[in-house]
């Protein structure tokens, strides 16, 4: 009944872009927290007592979003394209997530799934040396990609008052890569690594360069370099 309830309850928020693809929805959940798990609290016996202390407060949160307000379309590796609500990246799991009924949360597989993109931006996992993270789509080409990864860390916190610090905090912290001949490996936001990407013919990135110029656009701004390398790589 559990199984049959959450399934209900996912094709309720789910918007398909074709009415034939409705079945192709159960594949892409994984698992549903709280719909399927119980906890058992009915076999605690005997009389002895046990004392452990408090877990500290985590303050900020394990996903990518500050709220769950986030409209997303499901791409899959055949192209179909479906609309999901409250969707979100869980940076802890390295997962794509929807939330329904208050605390209830889908995780979705990977399996056929080719890309999340949430509030216009393109997000998708990759598996590089023996891990499985989702990164921000910053370009994509057939040759290259610049991705945006993040990452959490966890700062503990203290009982110094000149730290003013008594929690432990979660930062989201970000990074780019460059992602090439199926390897990711760290990129720097830099004018000649851009460059270098486009051509090693010096006078197709002097034709680069007066484009940057005249439209006033900059090499450390992944907006503009995603501009950039559309103009150098489509020329």
């Amino acid at each position: 009944m559990r199984t049959h309830f959450a399934l209900i309850t996912l094709l309720s928020f789910i918007t398909l872009n074709a009415q034939d693809e409705a079945s192709n929805n159960e594949s892409f959940v994984r698992n549903m927290d709280q719909a399927l798990n119980t906890l058992n609290t009915n076999n605690v016996s005997g009389t002895s007592f046990y004392f452990s202390n408090p877990k500290r407060e985590i303050k900020g949160s394990i996903h990518l979003f500050k709220d769950w307000e986030n409209r997303g379309v499901l791409v899959t590796e055949k192209g179909e394209k479906f609309k999901v609500k409250n969707v979100n990246v869980n940076l802890k799991n390295q997962t794509f997530e929807s939330k329904f009924h208050r605390d209830s949360i889908f995780t979705f597989s990977f399996s056929d799934l080719d890309r999340f993109v949430i509030n216009n931006k393109a997000y998708k996992n990759f598996y590089y040396d023996e891990d499985n993270r989702i990164y921000e789509l910053i370009y994509e080409s057939e040759k290259f990609a610049i991705l945006k990864g993040y990452r959490l860390e966890l700062v503990e916190g203290s009982a110094n008052p000149m730290l003013n610090r008594k929690d432990d905090k979660y930062l989201t912290k970000d990074n780019y890569y460059l992602f090439a001949d199926d390897a990711i490996k760290p990129f720097k936001l830099r004018k000649k690594r851009i460059l270098r990407l486009i051509s090693d013919n010096q006078s197709k990135q002097d034709k680069v360069q007066k484009y940057v110029k005249d439209k006033k656009l900059s090499y450390k701004n992944e907006f503009d370099v995603n501009k950039i390398l559309s103009y150098g790589m489509n020329d």
